[in-house]
């Protein structure tokens, strides 16, 4: 093992022991300084439902103190949330732009085209119960932890026959996050639309297109524009 992901509902102190219970932030802050000392990387998971500029950058700034690797900014997966999720996208673009000297990009071309990004991102399907599946406390088998409809459960069924007896319904059925339902390249155009004078939106479409490279398969989480990484 080296690499931990940590999840951490707030970076502030109160609000995170009210979610987590008392004595914990600390235990969190000393358990970073010890994997540092141990030469690990640590990956922090954000969930979020709506955020603004100001608390992406605390965010971020907390990362780089703390010695994160990497920062997962991971939306809540809700219906009509598309502003939320166009404004976290608004965030990270100027994130990028304060921070572009500190952050890690890997080798590439920069795109030439933008429909390019859209096309890549269009073809992207939602993986769930076809790569990955969520098991619940009761036995019951969902796509992921946010859909409520179970495919089968445990006590009635084997995992195997649940898996197997509903891939090709879920094969057909999973072209985009259907809990969200929103179309990832609709929710990218608006963005394009939006920040198309803006000198980083090449250079974040760019990297966002490089790392979807070649992947078919992608929970909407997932997306590598959610990520942030240090040098």
């Amino acid at each position: 093992m080296d690499i931990f992901r940590i999840t951490l509902d707030s970076i502030n102190k109160e609000i995170f022991e009210s979610i987590k219970g008392k004595g914990h932030y600390d235990k969190i802050i000393e358990g970073f300084k010890i994997l540092k000392d141990l030469n690990y990387e640590v990956f922090i998971n954000i969930p979020f439902q709506t955020m603004d500029k100001d608390k992406i950058m605390n965010i971020v700034d907390f990362a780089m103190l703390n010695n994160i690797k990497t920062i997962r900014f991971s939306p809540i997966i809700k219906k009509d949330l598309f502003e939320d999720y166009l404004n976290l996208l608004e965030c990270l673009l100027l994130v990028h732009k304060k921070y572009y000297e500190k952050l890690y990009y890997e080798e590439m071309d920069l795109l030439t085209d933008y429909n390019d990004f859209i096309e890549t991102i269009k073809d992207i399907k939602c993986p769930g119960a076809i790569i990955s599946i969520n098991i619940n406390s009761d036995g019951g088998i969902t796509r992921c932890p946010y859909d409520k409809f179970e495919i089968g459960n445990l006590y009635f069924d084997t995992l195997k026959n649940i898996w197997i007896n509903n891939y090709d319904k879920v094969m057909k059925a999973n072209k985009t996050c259907h809990i969200s339902n929103i179309k990832t390249d609709n929710l990218f155009r608006e963005f394009i639309k939006r920040h198309s004078q803006d000198e980083y939106l090449n250079l974040c479409l760019s990297v966002w297109s490089f790392q979807l490279r070649e992947k078919k398969k992608a929970c909407f989480r997932d997306l590598p524009c959610w990520y942030i990484s240090f040098k």
